[in-house]
């Protein structure tokens, strides 16, 4: 590797559930398609692919654009492939250890200079997004049969919108979102919440290349049902976000997010795989394991 910028994510990740059964899960095609990618292929030995593509996959969005080759692959122990993502050289490294209750997965993942146009201060946090998205995807997936939320990269610009429901009342997904302690454990760091329309209403986010970021003001509320705040981020088209919370029954509630105008699939991964993370991260506060 030449001069450029080195960003590494690890991370280690409790599944519940035994190691054989979660490196099945990685490295089965017909599986990692029903909880990863739309489409796969796996070889089972160093040289052989470790390949996944499709809508499901930010910036590849094709099996041409799929270059993921193995690196190392020792059932039930390690996995390791080379992938060049949005134009950059990565590493990513999987370990799958015993631990109580289950496998305790390790997960690292190094990225030589920048993806997908994202500045370098972002890049940490693509990598991050992707990987704790993807194994709440498999916890979800072993549990169930089917993933927690799946983004669907296809569209390249435009309105993002995600949905996920959660076993617990509309009212506690509201105080998740409006509540400034609520809302620190979850999605921001020093949050801001003046209820009202023409309140403030901040996540206190503050970024390595472009300082502070996200809203700043509610523009439309519903108490209890709907929030609009503005929305700013460097240079993004997006200026606007729309939460949604539907009550279902009594313990369930669904809620979604529109995230508006993306103008490009920098933006639009971005923005998918980013939210798709914090719903999953929504879910688990206000229901733990569902």
């Amino acid at each position: 590797m030449n001069s450029a910028r080195t960003h590494t994510f690890e991370n280690r990740y409790a599944v519940a559930f035994p190691r054989e059964r979660v490196f099945a899960a990685m490295t089965d095609p017909a599986e990692l398609q029903i909880w990863f990618t739309e489409h796969a292929a796996v070889g089972d030995a160093p040289g052989g692919p470790f390949k996944f593509w499709g809508r499901h996959s930010a910036h590849v969005p094709t099996e041409e654009a799929a270059d993921q080759t193995l690196t190392a692959f020792e059932p039930g122990e390690r996995i390791a492939f080379d992938w060049t993502w949005g134009g950059a050289p990565t590493r990513v490294s999987m370990t799958f250890d015993d631990a109580e209750g289950g496998t305790a997965l390790t997960i690292r993942h190094e990225a030589h200079g920048e993806v997908a146009g994202h500045k370098p201060g972002e890049v940490r946090w693509l990598l991050e997004d992707l990987w704790t998205l993807s194994v709440g995807n498999l916890r979800q997936y072993l549990t169930t049969g089917a993933p927690a939320l799946l983004p669907d990269h296809a569209a390249g610009k435009g309105d993002i919108v995600l949905s996920i429901e959660i076993n617990a009342p509309a009212d506690a997904a509201w105080r998740a979102l409006t509540v400034p302690g609520e809302l620190d454990k979850w999605l921001s760091e020093a949050a801001t919440v003046d209820l009202r329309e023409g309140g403030a209403y901040s996540y206190g986010w503050t970024m390595e290349d472009c300082g502070e970021c996200g809203p700043s003001t509610i523009l439309e509320l519903e108490p209890g049902r709907r929030l609009v705040h503005d929305w700013q981020y460097d240079e993004d088209a997006s200026n606007r976000t729309e939460w949604a919370i539907e009550p279902i029954r009594p313990d369930r509630c669904r809620v979604t997010i529109r995230q508006v105008g993306a103008r490009n699939p920098k933006e639009f991964s971005g923005y998918s795989n980013g939210w798709a993370k914090f719903l999953l991260s929504l879910r688990e506060l206000v229901s733990p394991g569902g």
